[in-house]
């Protein structure tokens, strides 16, 4: 894990820009892709959440996956849901929220089940049971004890989400052991991730456009910011004419 991060953006200049410079290390590490003709920028603009996604999976053996369950109904969960559907070829991703254009949204993504935490209890429960992989994508507490629950034999759970408010985990030590359960982290990726996710938006494996549910000018990325953090659609992308 590199302890030297560097990322366009974040601490290198180059968030939000029509043109930039690239750094010379980036190039020269294989760091910069090309797009297909066919690829949108806004898809490309995906290349990253893809490619982190990877990484996250890749945690919990995703081709030995035979049911799993997505905790939160957001952008990230739509794109590791097709993730696990389509490229993984997982039989069973169930996903849990609590907006249902967004559930809606993961039924039309092929998701075995999309369950409103608050008002389908008996679905939750229905589903327990052998449940070989625990995504969490959303940060916050009640998403972590809800995942526990689902906690079985030989289960993996992956904290994915990010969390404003840092939490203390506690959970049952003899759990941990005779269940041989994993617990583990996730955050952003490799280049050999990056190349393969790459690859996965080239070829167009996931339908990414239809994550974006509202485009808004460069002009007006203030407005995006608002969209976004109010809950008002699922993705907002800005664009440049």
């Amino acid at each position: 894990m590199c302890r030297n991060l560097t990322s366009l953006g974040v601490n290198v200049d180059g968030g939000y820009s029509e043109f930039m410079r690239i750094p010379a290390d980036y190039i020269k590490n294989g760091m910069v892709i090309q797009l297909s003709d066919n690829v949108s920028f806004i898809e490309g603009t995906f290349v990253e959440p893809v490619a982190v996604s990877i990484n996250a999976l890749s945690l919990a053996r995703p081709e030995k996956i035979r049911k799993a369950i997505i905790i939160g109904d957001g952008p990230n969960a739509m794109i590791h849901l097709q993730l696990l559907k389509k490229y993984y070829k997982v039989p069973e991703v169930y996903v849990t929220g609590i907006i249902e254009s967004r559930l809606q949204m993961a039924r039309n993504f092929g998701a075995s089940k999309a369950i409103d935490i608050v008002h389908d209890h008996d679905s939750l429960e229905n589903i327990k049971g052998n449940m070989d992989f625990i995504d969490i994508t959303i940060g916050n507490r009640k998403a972590l004890d809800q995942a526990l629950t689902f906690i079985d034999a030989g289960t993996y759970l992956v904290v994915f989400g990010g969390s404003l408010e840092d939490s203390i985990i506690t959970t049952s030590m003899n759990q941990l052991h005779y269940n041989q359960v994993t617990y583990t982290g996730s955050t952003g990726t490799t280049l050999e991730h990056y190349n393969e996710a790459a690859g996965i938006v080239n070829n167009k494996i996931l339908d990414l456009e239809n994550i974006i549910s509202k485009a808004f000018p460069i002009e007006t990325i203030k407005d995006a910011f608002l969209y976004s953090r109010e809950l008002k659609g699922m993705k907002g992308a800005i664009t440049f004419d």
